[in-house]
């Protein structure tokens, strides 16, 4: 039904693009983007299905963007949908194994999705998505996105990408919990393809048996190359069901009590990410530079009174300067994204790059030192240049006042 009007409630139409492209405007457009999850969690290099930001934070987005066709749309379970979509263009999105792309709504919202497969010159684009009750979009996967149906995509984003292991000995562990899958199918394709001498496992977890929708495919994987093994796990588990049981972190963990020289790429809840961070790099001695997850939230503000405001410089295209208040105590990229100055899609977790600002020389060493994961990101990004840092890694305090910073052209 592409190119229909879906009603999702009483005041809101969103519209599909047609075959040939030509939307019916009706104050909204149907477009594409990275990981997304239901509620207000934050997940890690995962799909987050029903997460919204703001339409205002949202007015600015990039123009780069790419046109996608639905080449099928497959039921892999009651609650999880693949969408494969290719550019009916020459001009296609490439991307690197484990990164997102965003689908950007008609007013304003985005969905977050990573990609769950390798790149390739077809350009196709295989997506796992997770559907919700009341989901937005969801909602138009079930009734009114089908093949044919164009997307609007912009990306790709994120950093939780392939690192070559410094010796074929050392091993590579995967921790997904639901559609945290995807990302990590297309980093094993990755692996497996290049032919790579490590050992990988996959350790993926779900309430019962039907959450593994990809079980059968990763069996196949695990019996088509010996060096990887595939090790489902139930914290919920059916009677009938005689693989492990409990939290994927903790039998990953009792599987590897030393990673010394070893990778992890987590993927999925936060509860898992953050207990297996913990439990993998104290216990089991893990050094945190090869702990690899990208994160993804919703923006969260709080009430502010004036006397909590720190007045600092903007500086946007064609040298315009603008003096702001923000709120002491939120993060720089919450206060502009608030303001629609920056977009900020990851939610604040070094994962996107889209809330780089550059900071004037004489504020540089006035500011906390840069993370390696801000740096590694931000290292990645085109036109970097000295001085850049991401918003979501300052906090507005006192200290900030008078704080001078540009926001590049093409994130305006």
């Amino acid at each position: 039904m592409s190119g229909a009007v879906t009603k999702t409630s009483s005041t809101q139409y969103i519209p599909l693009f047609t075959p040939v492209f030509n939307p019916i405007w009706t104050g909204n457009i149907l477009k594409t983007g990275p990981c997304n999850r239901a509620s207000n969690l934050l997940g890690y290099c995962q799909q987050f299905n029903e997460m919204p930001s703001r339409k205002d934070a949202m007015s600015s987005y990039d123009s780069n963007f790419y046109e996608l066709e639905v080449l099928d749309k497959e039921f892999l379970n009651n609650s999880v949908v693949r969408l494969r979509m290719v550019s009916p263009q020459k001009r296609g999105m490439e991307y690197q194994a484990g990164q997102f792309l965003n689908i950007e709504l008609a007013d304003g919202d985005v969905r977050s999705y990573s990609m769950a497969n390798v790149w390739a010159n077809d350009g196709v684009i295989e997506l796992h998505i997770r559907l919700h009750k009341h989901g937005k979009f969801s909602e138009l996967l079930r009734t009114e996105i089908e093949p044919g149906s164009r997307l609007k995509v912009h990306g790709p984003y994120g950093n939780c990408t392939r690192v070559n292991p410094a010796s074929t000995s050392s091993k590579i562990l995967m921790l997904a919990t639901g559609t945290g899958l995807a990302p990590l199918k297309a980093l094993l394709e990755q692996i497996l393809e290049a032919g790579s001498k490590n050992p990988v496992w996959l350790y993926w977890g779900g309430r019962g048996s039907s959450d593994l929708y990809f079980s059968k495919q990763m069996r196949d994987l695990e019996n088509a190359f010996g060096k990887f093994h595939y090790i489902p796990v139930l914290s919920n588990p059916e009677p009938a069901w005689s693989g492990e049981v409990g939290y994927i972190q903790q039998v990953a963990a009792r599987d590897h009590p030393s990673l010394n020289d070893d990778y992890v790429y987590a993927c999925g809840a936060p509860a898992m990410v953050n207990a297996a961070r913990v439990i993998l790099t104290k216990t089991c001695n893990l050094p945190d530079q090869a702990f690899f997850a990208d994160a993804f939230g919703q923006l969260v503000t709080g009430s502010v009174t004036p006397n909590q405001l720190v007045k600092v410089s903007m500086h946007g295209p064609n040298g315009q300067s603008t003096q702001l208040n923000l709120p002491e105590g939120s993060s720089l990229m919450e206060a502009l994204r608030i303001g629609g100055h920056i977009k900020g899609i990851c939610g604040g977790h070094a994962s996107c790059g889209t809330c780089r600002v550059n900071i004037n020389p004489k504020w540089v060493e006035k500011l906390k030192p840069v993370s390696h994961a801000e740096k590694r990101l931000l290292t990645t990004l085109d036109e970097f240049r000295s001085g850049d840092r991401l918003a979501c890694q300052l906090i507005v305090t006192k200290t900030l006042m008078g704080l001078d910073f540009t926001i590049p052209d093409h994130l305006w």
